[in-house]
């Protein structure tokens, strides 16, 4: 029972940095659209500035996307403990 316990709450872990790690990305995107149109308005040259918030947009959402592949094995790896060692169904 302690190893289903400790994938939970890896899954937890897991869960919580893919949301974050989305969010992140989400926001980075959205500055960056922001950033795309005040330097084109402004015509600023700023191109390292705007690659820099692509780049970290990206790298966020893989990590996220990283984090929810894992989060899938665990759970695989939960439902096998489970199947493994079955709860004793009550007569009730």
């Amino acid at each position: 029972m302690s190893e289903q316990i400790q994938v939970l709450y890896r899954r937890a872990g897991l869960i919580r940095l893919a949301i974050i790690m989305a969010a992140v990305s989400v926001l980075l995107a959205s500055v960056l659209i922001i950033s795309l149109f005040l330097t084109a308005l402004m015509k600023l040259e700023v191109g390292v500035m705007i690659s820099l918030l692509f780049i970290c947009c990206m790298l966020s959402l893989i990590v996220s996307l990283g984090a929810f592949i894992r989060d899938i094995q665990l759970s695989l790896k939960a439902l096998k403990l489970e199947l493994e060692h079955p709860k004793p169904v009550s007569a009730n």
